[in-house]
């Protein structure tokens, strides 16, 4: 077995939430494994002036991107109507156009498509299934139809510019908070990750001065049982791992952050039937950067059925823990509950 330092933000809390609990449940000060220096690093007793340990910053560090996080999950299903809506408002809009056009209606012109931004030769409207196109071409609907009535052209009545102007906006207002929730979630990961130098050091300190203070047990298992009390961590190369979950109805579950995954693990997926069964599919979102959300590059998504096994080689996929590439996003696609399992083999 090897020891392994942490390598993800939730594992360095893990390690000093485990060194400080052990530290505070010991009676005799003999028994305390941990210098003086770290210990004051660990639960903050420096002064003055007060500060914070270790354990008490990551605690708030954590709590305010799982705020955030939290809050842009809740704002990305809070788009799901306003965007929809804004989808199906603008595609009637041009729709009904093109009908008033092809029924000859007085003041319908099918040149004047032109005024929309679109081909005047066919009928083909953008599919709008993605905010960037929504961006690109609600202003274009929008703007054209004012444009061409203010040139002699007769209104769509329905849906009326009004209405689908207030869809848009809904959209659009909804949009710019997603906007913010996602930069309040990435500077909250941004806070944490600035801390990583600091807390990567501490740690192999703290881990050093436990294994020396152990070191004349003569038992190589017994040394590494005492050091694993106070949150130091041991592998086995080859040795496998087996992380599950449970992905409520229609919500996102978040797997990783884990020192047994690192950036050339193989990882094997398994989606597993619950009670009640899962009915139809999950996504599976790869190692994404920042917290909270999946990427929206489809390439990054895997769909699996229940019953079944995804293999992810994640160094083809971009893992790296540096860059907030930390977790593994698995979101159930059905109106029931279900569990997953991963499989790690620790390198």
């Amino acid at each position: 077995m090897t020891r392994r330092l942490p390598n993800s933000d939730a594992s360095r809390k893990l390690a000093t939430d485990k060194a400080f609990a052990n530290y505070a449940s010991i009676v005799n000060p003999i028994d305390i494994a941990i210098s003086n220096y770290c210990a004051n690093l660990l639960n903050g007793t420096v002064g003055p002036p007060p500060v914070l340990g270790y354990k008490a910053l990551l605690a708030i560090q954590h709590n305010d991107r799982q705020i955030a996080i939290d809050a842009r999950i809740a704002q990305h299903s809070a788009m799901l109507i306003p965007r929809k809506d804004a989808q199906i408002w603008l595609r009637h809009l041009v729709q009904s156009f093109d009908m008033a056009c092809e029924r000859g209606e007085a003041g319908f012109n099918q040149a004047n498509r032109s005024a929309y931004g679109l081909d005047v030769s066919n009928q083909q409207i953008p599919l709008l299934n993605t905010d960037d196109e929504l961006l690109e071409w609600g202003p274009k609907f929008l703007n054209g139809e004012a444009n061409r009535v203010a040139a002699g052209g007769s209104p769509v009545l329905f849906p009326a510019l009004a209405d689908v102007t207030t869809r848009f906006n809904a959209w659009s207002a909804a949009k710019t908070l997603l906007n913010q929730t996602e930069f309040n979630a990435n500077a909250a990961q941004e806070v944490i990750s600035g801390w990583r130098p600091q807390l990567n050091s501490f740690i192999k300190r703290m881990w050093d001065e436990i294994e020396a203070f152990n070191s004349q047990d003569p038992d190589a298992s017994s040394r590494r049982a005492k050091a694993a009390a106070w949150g130091v961590k041991y592998v086995t190369p080859g040795e496998v791992i087996i992380l599950e979950g449970i992905v409520n109805s229609n919500s996102i579950g978040e797997v990783g952050e884990t020192p047994d995954i690192t950036p050339t693990s193989d990882l094997e997926i398994t989606l597993k039937n619950s009670t009640p069964e899962i009915t139809g599919p999950a996504l599976i979102y790869y190692f994404s950067t920042g917290p909270g959300l999946p990427p929206t590059d489809p390439s990054k998504t895997r769909t699996l059925i229940p019953g079944g096994t995804l293999k992810i080689k994640l160094h083809d996929i971009g893992f790296d823990e540096d860059n907030g590439v930390t977790t593994l996003l698995v979101q159930n696609l059905t109106a029931n509950a279900g569990s997953y399992s991963i499989t790690v083999v620790v390198e």
